[in-house]
């Protein structure tokens, strides 16, 4: 047993450390698992311990509750007997599960199985940077009850109380009416979970959560179990106490973990491990040194490889691809992919990143994966990531041996990425990658192109053909990037994965067929309004001649229409002077006056004056009077008066009818005149944009 391993037996024997969570930590190869298995096997030899609960998952992105119940049921009794099953965790899986599957909306549980995937730490990580909810939202709240809502929304405390039920139930009968035989000291349960990188972030902030809740909660808080009253009124610590061990290349950083790093062997001890081998092995220490970087389980295999006389070329290639395999061990193929092409920078930040052959609109998690794999890459002096030596150093190995042509194809583009890098240098690093998208349209309109190729992000790139408008030139619809920016580019894609390259191509080929489309469908529309108003322009010329003519016919009516008023009104005229009493008045008048004089001066007037007098006298009052009588019987008739008046009345409407009908028929004129003109605008405006998008097709978005 060395000291690394006895100074881990003390720390986790330590009674003052009861209830605590311990992280062996270190890079691969450096004796994690090794470490674990021999800490279980010295728990079960020793019987410090009560029981193991051992995991160690081989599966990716797997559900939390599966992961209780895998905690659950590798339950390994060493002073007891099994008494039960995982029933609550067995339970509540199949619970899940059949909210999983739920048939009424198959859409519905989308949401919740993201949110209970146990994501990787940097996956986790880097939703957590991201504001990634965790929570149900809103409008699945609605359609769930309020225990399948709990449920989900409380998962982490489900399954604390759920995991310490099962262990329990193990050593106690939770079950039984009868009164529990309640433990003395508390049971002492180890759990270990090795390759906990592969399981998820959120899994050791559950930990750190679970070693809280057992050192400092009565059995009385728990919320979604209802215990004895015999159980209740007591401390969890005071019947079991936990120690979690964990196998992770990443030190963790919360509340009450204690790290217990290893380490890649020093000189000393590689030469020590040596000796007390094979003496022999001393003569090959340089070799076995540099091609496993001290790393243990490179030692072994370079130790087993030499004691079978392996040949030099042979050792270091099997070396290298073992090295390999445990550095991707936990890592799917999207995340090896990212680490084979960033391997060959120097170092690198986020642009450089977005640069590789298929990153796509992944560069930010691949970025973000990178500098949080701490056990993989460093930040240097420069603000920029680089590789750890010998994490490097296997990588290349491995790529130069396996994959030469691939080598080749990233080193070309990384190169051929400088110029372009120079040419953006003030460009935020998001804009940057937008640049690059630009690259694969040949030409784009600030409107279809752009929202079609960016998407959610469409506003963004319209606001960098603003903000950078040094980096565009317009043509006469379109715009396109600059000379130099395309050169740039040119070289960086020449260099990258003609996939990758393709499948730009593919996705602007299709914008450019709904673009086209769309253009064609509007110039059919065009040419079919305008046809519709030549239609309506050759109806409106025909009803031009016609409004003259009825104006011209009008005019040809009026003078008779008015040589009947003007007839009218002179037969009125003398109408009214037939009637006019004035005359027989005045000689009724005229002859009182002399009839009177006469007989006031008859004694002074002859007599045949006299006569005279009476004669003219009587003969002014009997014209007078007959005068009189014959306008009293005109006056009296008046329909010859009504019917004078009727008759003028009637030709003059007709003739303002007449009058109203040419000037109604001069506005048709006018208005049909202005259609007349508005028509040709239109046409003129239509035809304009016909051409317009005729240009448009000739300036393709699809590279020639």
């Amino acid at each position: 047993m060395d000291d690394k391993f006895k100074n881990l037996i003390e720390l986790v024997n330590d009674i003052q450390l009861s209830n605590k969570f311990i992280n062996i930590t270190g890079s691969f190869g450096t004796g994690k698992t090794f470490y674990i298995e021999h800490l279980i096997n010295y728990a079960s030899e020793s019987r410090v311990y009560d029981a193991v609960v051992y995991n160690q998952s081989s599966e990716y992105h797997y559900y939390f509750h599966e992961f209780i119940y895998d905690l659950a049921s590798n339950f390994i009794p060493i002073n007891v007997n099994f008494q039960s099953d995982p029933k609550e965790s067995e339970y509540n899986r199949s619970y899940f599960h059949q909210l999983l599957n739920n048939e009424v909306d198959t859409n519905l549980f989308t949401p919740i199985q993201r949110n209970q995937i146990l994501y990787s730490k940097f996956e986790h990580d880097f939703f957590k940077d991201k504001n990634y909810s965790l929570h149900i939202s809103d409008s699945i709240a609605e359609k769930l009850n309020r225990d399948d809502l709990n449920f989900l929304n409380d998962a982490f405390r489900i399954g604390t109380e759920t995991l310490i039920i099962d262990i329990l139930n193990y050593f106690i009968n939770l079950h039984s009416r009868q009164e529990l035989e309640l433990p003395d000291v508390p049971y002492k349960v180890l759990i270990a979970i090795d390759n906990i990188d592969h399981l998820s972030g959120s899994v050791c902030e559950w930990i750190s959560e679970f070693i809280n809740f057992v050192s400092n909660s009565n059995f009385s808080e728990f919320k979604y179990f209802k215990l004895s009253d015999q159980l209740n009124s007591n401390k969890i610590k005071d019947f079991i106490s936990f120690t979690v061990v964990l196998g992770s290349r990443f030190i963790y950083n919360y509340h009450n973990v204690i790290n217990f790093e290893l380490k890649a062997w020093s000189d000393i001890k590689i030469n020590n491990f040596l000796e007390n081998k094979h003496s022999f092995l001393q003569r090959y220490y340089s070799n076995i040194k540099g091609l496993s970087f001290g790393i243990p389980a490179l030692i072994e295999l370079c130790i087993d490889s030499l004691l079978k006389e392996a040949e030099p070329e042979h050792l270091e290639n099997m070396i290298t691809q073992s090295a390999y395999d445990y550095i991707i061990k936990y890592y799917n193929f999207e995340q090896i992919a990212w680490l084979e092409q960033a391997s060959l920078f120097e170092d690198f930040d986020i642009t450089d990143i977005s640069l590789l052959p298929g990153i796509d609109d992944n560069y930010e998690i691949a970025y973000y994966f990178l500098r949080s794999a701490s056990d993989i890459c460093r930040e240097n002096s420069k603000g920029k990531i680089e590789f750890l030596p010998n994490i490097k150093y296997f990588i290349l190995n491995y790529l130069k041996l396996k994959k030469p042509e691939f080598v080749n194809t990233i080193i070309n583009s990384i190169n051929s990425a400088k110029e372009y890098k120079e040419l953006l240098v003030n460009v935020d690093d998001e804009d940057k990658h937008l640049i690059k998208q630009f690259y694969f349209l040949n030409r784009f309109d600030r409107i279809f192109a752009i929202q079609d190729m960016f998407a959610d992000k469409a506003g963004q790139a319209r606001k960098i053909l603003e903000t950078y408008p040094n980096l565009f030139k317009k043509n006469q619809h379109t715009y396109s990037l600059n000379e130099k920016l395309t050169k740039a580019l040119n070289s960086v894609f020449i260099a990258n994965s003609q996939v990758f390259f393709d499948k730009y191509k593919e996705k602007v080929k299709r914008i450019w067929d709904a673009y086209s489309s769309t253009i064609k469908i509007e110039n059919d529309k065009y040419q079919y309004e305008i046809e519709k108003l030549k239609q309506d322009e050759y109806s409106i010329k025909k009803r031009i001649p016609e409004c003259e003519k009825s104006i011209a016919l009008h005019h040809d009516k009026l003078p008779e229409v008015e040589n009947r008023i003007e007839k009218y009104k002179i037969d009125l005229n003398e109408y009214f002077k037939a009637i006019n009493p004035g005359f027989s008045i005045v000689a009724m008048i005229l002859g009182i006056i002399i009839f009177a004089v006469s007989l006031i001066f008859r004694e002074h007037i002859e007599v045949s004056f006299l006569i005279g007098f009476m004669i003219i006298s009587s003969t002014l009052m009997g014209f007078g009077f007959s005068k009189f009588y014959k306008v009293l019987k005109t006056k009296l008739n008046i329909r010859d008066y009504s019917q004078f008046v009727e008759k003028i009345q009637e030709f003059e409407a007709e003739r303002d009818k007449i009058l109203n009908d040419i000037e109604l028929k001069k506005l048709e004129i006018d208005n049909l005149k202005l259609k007349i003109k508005h028509i040709e605008e239109l046409i003129e405006k239509f035809n304009k944009n016909i051409e317009s998008n005729r240009i448009k097709l000739e300036e393709s978005f699809v590279g020639d």
